[in-house]
């Protein structure tokens, strides 16, 4: 009777024993010698911010822990399409702070419009130091990149990259998080620049 009872509030509460949506909320592990130490569809992953192991949504990182800036009102701005167009012209620069790569898979496209030949174009990414390693690069029109972030004067939060005697077009600096890792969202500024031959 009591089994009974127990089966019919989980039927209202509309809850089955047998769901393995776990939800994207990180839990812990099993213990080493569980094999899986985690349910399909998850991974066990070191979290940096306690150093525990906990099972993540596979595609998804620990992010539960990085307070990630509110940038919502800028997205999307995943594609070219939908980039965020910048003020910039010739012999002039913009910085652009509070933006956020969260959650993981997210990337922030910035629109430059060229309007001199030979101009060069430089984009700088200062990122959080306790959040995932960004990256970025400078696309063409087409969505190619042209010149890839490298870290900047050996500083790890801050990367760069430039594109020299561009022709006269639309260009994108792009920002994105890491393809894996524990973590791959971090807050960021970037600061664009064109300049003259």
């Amino acid at each position: 009777m009591r089994r009974l009872i127990i089966a019919a509030i989980a039927l209202a509460a509309g809850c089955s024993a047998y769901d393995t949506d776990y939800g994207p909320s990180p839990f812990l592990c099993g213990p080493m010698e569980q094999n899986p130490r985690c349910p399909e569809g998850y991974t066990c992953m070191l979290d940096p911010g306690d150093g525990s192991e906990k099972c993540i949504e596979e595609g998804g990182s620990i992010s539960a822990d990085f307070n990630c800036a509110d940038d919502s009102a800028k997205e999307p701005d995943d594609l070219l399409a939908m980039a965020t167009m910048t003020q910039i012209d010739a012999m002039a620069s913009e910085t652009i702070e509070g933006r956020s790569i969260c959650p993981a898979g997210d990337k922030d496209t910035f629109a430059i419009n060229v309007g001199t030949t030979n101009e060069d174009l430089t984009m700088t990414v200062t990122m959080e130091q306790n959040g995932g390693a960004l990256r970025a690069a400078i696309l063409n029109t087409g969505g190619v990149p042209i010149s890839v972030a490298m870290a900047a004067n050996g500083e790890p939060t801050v990367i760069s990259a430039a594109a020299m005697n561009l022709p006269v077009g639309m260009y994108y600096a792009q920002v994105y998080g890491p393809p894996g890792g524990d973590l791959q969202v971090n807050n960021y500024k970037i600061t664009v620049s064109v300049s003259g031959p």
